[in-house]
């Protein structure tokens, strides 16, 4: 026969449908706990996941890690000049220092 529904009979309708379709896309997702003391890697493997998996990184993080490997390399830098010092290591080229 003819079936009339409420609104609200419509509405939980849609409210178990859109229940059921999360249901599905939730079974298909893959969670993952990292778990490392600090400087272990755990959010570069987080990075290298998002460039491989997703759409990579939008231009304010890009410009966010620019900011970070600038300093890591600056640091990384000043740890070898002193290291040179403490060692007592001369450069070759004598232009360089």
């Amino acid at each position: 026969g003819v079936c009339v529904s409420s609104p609200a009979e419509s509405q939980s309708k849609k409210i178990d449908i859109a229940l059921k379709a999360d249901g599905k896309l939730r079974k298909l997702e893959v969670k993952l706990l990292l778990l490392g003391a600090g400087e272990a890697g755990k959010t570069t493997i987080i990075k290298q996941m998002k460039l491989m998996h997703a759409s990579g990184f939008s231009s304010p993080e890009r410009e966010a890690f620019r900011a970070f490997v600038f300093s890591n390399m600056v640091g990384a830098m000043q740890s070898m000049l002193q290291a040179m010092e403490d060692h007592r290591v001369a450069f070759v080229n004598r232009e360089n220092e």
